[in-house]
C-alpha cells in the first residue's frame, strides 16, 4: 500500500447462521502504517480509476497487515457497483468469525462504512 495513504479498516463482519459473510463494517483512517496496526488487520482502499474517468467505476485494493508489512489480498481495476461481491470472499477468509461476547474495536471517532455484497444479476 502506498505510504501516507488512507483506507477503510474493516472492523466487523456480519454473517448468516452458516457463517457466510453477508456484510462488513469499517472505519476510515487517513494515514495508515502496517507497523501501527495489529497483525491481521484488513484494509480496503477505494481509489479513482487510474485509466478512466467514469464516476461509476473505482479501483479496489484489499490489504492485510502481516509482520509490520502490507500483504495485498486483491485488486480490482475499474470495478463497478458489484465490487463488494468480489471483495467479500477475501474479507471472509481473512477475518476470523466473531466470537460470542467479543468486544468490537473502538471506532467512535472515525466515520463508518457499511457495505453489503451485491447480488449477481
Amino acid at each position: 500500500m502506498p505510504r501516507n495513504t488512507g483506507g477503510i479498516v474493516i472492523t466487523s463482519t456480519d454473517r448468516d447462521p452458516h457463517q457466510a459473510l453477508t456484510g462488513f463494517t469499517g472505519a476510515w483512517k487517513p494515514n495508515l502504517s502496517p507497523a501501527s496496526l495489529p497483525a491481521g488487520t484488513v484494509v480496503l482502499q477505494l481509489l479513482p480509476p487510474a485509466d478512466g474517468d467514469d464516476p461509476d467505476l473505482v479501483d479496489v485494493w484489499l490489504w492485510l497487515t502481516r509482520r509490520g508489512r502490507w500483504l495485498m489480498l486483491g485488486c480490482w481495476k475499474n470495478a463497478g457497483p458489484g465490487w463488494t461481491y468480489r471483495a467479500a470472499p477475501l474479507i471472509h477468509a481473512a477475518l476470523p468469525a466473531p466470537q460470542a461476547g467479543a468486544a468490537s474495536q473502538d471506532t467512535a471517532s472515525s466515520p463508518r462504512l457499511r457495505a453489503v455484497p451485491s447480488r449477481r444479476t
